[in-house]
C-alpha cells in the first residue's frame, strides 16, 4: 500500500519587494488607501523571488534532504512550511504536528527558563502536560543541560540553546520534523547523537526535512534529496545522484561577500598559498590556507575555525585559531587567519569551510564551500584514502645481526 503524503507543495513562490514607494503627503496616503490603489514606481519593480514555482511531495516517514548554496531559497521554503511566513503564489500542506528547528532561539523565549521553554514548546504542539512530563528527563539528558535547566535561556550559549531546541523537537510528538543546519552546532559527540536520533525518528514513521551543507550527513540520513538554486528545483531524486549534480554545479565555490552592516563578521576572501581559488598542490607538499574577513564590532570573545571536507562531504579535520595568537580585545577592522596544512592529504578534491562564533554577542556563522582545491596524483594512484601519511617502515628478522 502506497504511503500517504506528509507534505505537499504546489506551485510555491515567494516574492519580496525592495524599496516601496512612500506617499509624499498625508493626503496622498489617505487617497491611495481609500482608492485601493498602490502607485507603481521604478523602485517597486526591484523584486526578489527566493522561490519560483516549485512543487514536490514528501511521503510519510521519508527523510528528505534539501541542498543548495546560500541564497538558494532553502530557509524561505522551511519558513513557509513552518507557517512562519506565507507564500506569494501557490500553497503548501502539512499533515500532522510540525516541529521546526530553524535557527538558534526559534520558538523559545529568552526570558523563560529551559524548563519553562520545554513545556511551552510541547503546549504549542498540542501536547498535554503529562505527555511532556513523561519525556522531560530524556529531553534534558540528551541536551546535556541538567545543571542549567532552571536558568533563563538568555544565559545559555548558542550551542546550549541549539542542543535543547533539537532535543525538544526530536523527543516531543511532532509528526514532521523540519531541521535547518542543526548538525553544524555542537561537538562531534553531540552531532553523532543527533544523527542516531534522526535515524530512530525515521524508523518510527515520522517525516524529516533536513537542510544542511554537510554533504556526508545528507548522504547518510536522506534517501532522497532536492537541489535548490536561485529559488528553483534543479534536481530531485536519489541522494547520491542529486549531490553529484549539486557538487558539479557549485564547482566547490561560494560567493565571497562584501562586508555587511547587518552581521558582526563577513568573510571577504579565501586563498590558498596566496594564489586564490582552484589551485593545485602536489601530494606530499604542505600548503597554506588563509581566510580574510571584516569584523564590525569590538569583541573579547571571538572563535574562528576552518575545516576541510572531501568532495563528497566527508569531514577530514578542523582547526581552531589558538587563543595565543588572537588579539584581545579585537577591534573593528579586517583580519586574516592563516594556517598551514601538512603534506598528508591523499590525491583528490577538497573543500574548505569555516566557522566564526562571537560569543559575547551570541552570534555565529558557518559555510562549507568557500574554496576548492586539488591534491594532484603522486607516485601512488588515488585509492579512496583521505590521508597519505607515508609512514616509514622497517623490517627486522629476529636474531639477525
Amino acid at each position: 500500500m502506497q504511503r500517504s503524503n506528509a507534505i505537499e507543495v504546489v506551485g510555491l513562490s515567494k516574492r519580496y519587494v525592495i524599496g516601496r514607494h512612500k506617499a509624499s503627503s498625508i493626503t496622498e496616503a489617505i487617497s491611495n488607501t481609500f482608492a485601493g490603489r498602490k502607485r507603481k514606481t521604478s523602485a517597486e519593480t526591484n523584486e526578489i523571488w527566493p522561490l519560483k514555482d516549485i512543487s514536490f511531495t514528501v511521503p510519510q516517514g521519508q527523510t528528505l534532504g534539501i541542498v543548495g548554496r546560500n541564497g538558494a531559497g532553502k530557509s524561505t521554503l522551511l519558513k513557509i512550511l513552518s507557517r512562519i511566513t506565507t507564500p506569494t503564489e501557490g500553497y503548501s500542506r502539512t499533515y500532522g504536528r510540525v516541529g521546526s528547528l530553524l535557527e538558534v532561539g526559534t520558538g523559545f523565549s529568552r526570558e523563560l527558563t529551559g524548563r519553562e521553554n520545554v513545556y511551552l514548546n510541547g503546549t504549542i504542539l498540542g501536547m498535554k502536560r503529562q505527555e511532556i512530563t513523561r519525556q522531560f528527563d530524556d529531553i534534558v539528558a540528551f541536551a546535556n543541560v541538567e545543571r542549567f535547566i532552571d536558568t533563563p535561556l538568555k544565559r545559555y550559549s548558542s550551542g546550549m540553546q541549539m542542543r535543547l531546541a533539537f532535543s525538544v523537537a526530536a523527543h516531543l510528538a511532532a509528526d514532521i520534523l523540519i531541521i535547518d543546519e542543526v548538525l553544524a552546532v555542537g561537538d562531534d559527540e553531540f552531532q553523532k547523537r543527533c544523527m542516531a536520533k534522526m535515524g530512530e525518528i525515521e524508523k518510527s514513521g515520522r517525516t524529516i526535512l533536513l537542510v544542511s551543507h554537510n554533504m556526508a550527513a545528507v548522504r547518510q540520513l536522506c534517501s532522497r534529496s532536492i537541489f535548490l538554486s536561485e529559488g528553483s528545483i534543479i534536481d530531485d531524486g536519489p541522494t547520491p545522484k542529486v549531490l553529484d549534480t549539486y557538487l558539479d554545479a557549485s564547482g566547490g565555490k561560494s560567493q565571497i561577500q562584501r562586508p555587511r552592516k547587518d552581521q558582526p563578521f563577513t568573510l571577504t576572501e579565501a586563498k590558498m598559498n596566496d594564489a586564490g581559488e582552484n589551485e593545485t598542490v602536489k601530494a606530499g607538499e604542505s600548503f597554506t590556507l588563509a581566510l580574510t574577513g571584516y569584523l564590525r564590532d569590538a569583541t573579547t570573545q571571538c572563535m574562528v575555525s576552518a575545516y576541510l571536507l572531501t568532495n563528497d562531504g566527508t569531514h577530514v579535520f578542523d582547526e581552531f585559531t589558538p587563543e595565543s595568537v588572537m588579539p584581545n580585545p579585537m577591534t573593528p577592522g579586517e583580519y586574516t587567519f592563516s594556517f598551514t596544512v601538512p603534506g598528508v592529504l591523499a590525491p583528490g578534491t577538497y573543500r574548505l569551510g569555516y566557522w566564526v562564533q562571537i560569543v559575547d554577542q551570541s552570534w555565529d556563522v558557518w559555510e562549507d564551500d568557500i574554496l576548492v582545491f586539488e591534491v594532484s596524483t603522486s607516485q601512488r594512484p588515488a585509492d579512496g584514502r583521505i590521508l597519505d601519511l607515508r609512514s616509514r617502515w622497517t623490517v627486522e628478522k629476529a636474531g639477525a645481526s
